[in-house]
């Protein structure tokens, strides 16, 4: 077995359920893996019933319908899982336990994170004040292969630089641009790379058609430098790894401050207030579910990012 790791802020995450906003319920097409769908298939009962008209195959892999309003069809109106209150959480499936999880794999560790595509993860993450740090999840020791240990020791010379609270964020991102040997695209030309991207939410594009920048922005007020150091940190732990299978290492690096100076630049955008805190929170929370939840997306950004 692998060791386990996470950020220190992991085990505080909790699902907050019919408190949410954003109902991870509502809008994704939730892929079922086997072993659930055999259980599924053997329910009887009213619930077993309802199960036969809410699962498809089409397109080959087992899913639930979304109704006309894209709502999972055991999304109750009170904003509970159905399941879970028949049956219980266990007889969820993968995707809908581990949501919003990701993992990345290494030879001998797993790490593993939260999405900033739900909002009380997204909360979480942009309203640490501690310095990011990893935390072992279980007794086992990580190990690492010599490919993975040069990757992780570049890893944890950026994490210093962007933690470094001593100097102002723009010039930690600048110290990050300069250590990949980076010239970062300008605004204008990031967006519309997005803009290219395959959307979840048609109104991203016009978020994004809305946003006039000659050049990224410089945070002079000290409100916004711990949560684009905690954003930036989320960007860099979660992507970087993906270097060791594409060896696209700077095009993740820009990719990172990228991202982090584009939530920033949207949210400062359609502002009202000098830190609108929730709106940065929802403007990462797009962000993410747009761009970080599509195999494709994050392929086609890193291919017009390609560096020589």
């Amino acid at each position: 077995m692998k060791a386990l790791i996470a950020p220190c802020y992991y085990p505080a995450f909790s699902c907050i359920a019919d408190r949410c906003k954003n109902n991870c319920c509502i809008g994704w097409e939730i892929d079922i893996d086997p072993k659930t769908y055999k259980n599924y298939q053997m329910l009887s009962g009213a619930l077993g019933k309802r199960m036969e008209t809410a699962l498809s195959l089409e397109g080959g892999t087992p899913h639930f319908k979304l109704d006309a309003k894209e709502r999972c069809p055991f999304l109750a109106e009170n904003g509970l899982c159905e399941i879970i209150s028949e049956l219980g959480e266990g007889a969820l499936c993968n995707i809908c336990k581990d949501h919003p999880r990701f993992r990345n794999h290494y030879s001998g560790a797993i790490e593993i994170g939260l999405g900033l595509c739900c909002e009380e993860a997204a909360r979480l993450i942009l309203t640490q004040t501690e310095k990011m740090h990893l935390i072992s999840l279980d007794s086992k020791e990580e190990q690492y292969n010599e490919e993975e240990r040069i990757l992780l020791s570049f890893r944890n010379e950026l994490f210093e630089i962007l933690q470094n609270r001593c100097i102002p964020f723009h010039s930690r991102i600048n110290q990050i641009a300069d250590r990949g040997r980076l010239i970062l695209p300008s605004p204008s030309r990031y967006l519309s790379i997005l803009k290219e991207t395959e959307r979840m939410d048609p109104s991203f594009n016009r978020t994004l058609d809305q946003i006039i920048c000659e050049k990224w922005p410089i945070f002079h007020a000290k409100d916004w430098e711990l949560p684009m150091e905690q954003l930036a940190i989320y960007f860099l732990y979660r992507h970087i790894s993906g270097a060791l299978e594409d060896g696209f290492l700077r095009e993740r690096i820009a990719f990172v401050l990228l991202s982090t100076l584009t939530i920033a630049t949207i949210t400062m955008q359609q502002a009202d207030c000098d830190f609108p805190l929730e709106l940065l929170i929802d403007t990462a929370r797009i962000y993410s579910s747009e761009i970080e939840y599509s195999d494709r997306n994050l392929e086609m950004i890193l291919s017009s990012l390609r560096l020589s």
